[in-house]
């Protein structure tokens, strides 16, 4: 949605696979939104849950869900032409997303897939202090397992 917030991140996490089909960890994520109002950076701690309907030797497909909380070194979002509302330093953020994991060799898979991002603060400061964020996008990672 408008300003169209270019949202790099960066996910570096933990995951525990509890049976075939389910995983549980926490992963935590540097955020950089950029659009023409907002540049800042972002700190985020987020539990997640992983549901695998296909799981074989050689391939995964999982859908994730998680949420946690986001420090944001400025308030985010910014007012915009569109929306005059300021958003805070703390927020909650949650995931949930469509991915795969093709393995690479006997520790590595390389991980793709889509996702949704929201960030918000729940109305804690009203709702002229919460604007929100949606984002949504394709990512591509490694997971090593030990």
């Amino acid at each position: 949605k408008y300003p169209y917030t270019f949202l790099a991140q960066n996910n570096t996490g933990i995951n525990f696979q509890l049976r075939k089909f389910m995983s549980v960890g926490v992963e935590f994520a540097v955020y950089l939104p950029r659009d023409d109002f907002n540049k800042t950076l972002g700190l985020a701690i987020r539990p997640f849950a992983r549901f695998y309907p296909v799981n074989k030797d050689k391939w995964r497909l999982y859908f994730e869900s998680g949420g946690g909380f986001i420090y944001l070194f400025n308030e985010f979002p910014k007012p915009t032409d569109q929306d005059n509302r300021l958003g805070t330093h703390w927020n909650g953020t949650t995931k949930y997303g469509l991915g795969s994991e093709i393995n690479i060799s006997s520790f590595s898979s390389l991980m793709f897939g889509i996702r949704h991002i929201h960030i918000s603060n729940g109305n804690k400061k009203g709702v002229e202090r919460n604007p929100s964020h949606d984002s949504n996008g394709f990512f591509v990672g490694i997971s090593h397992r030990f």
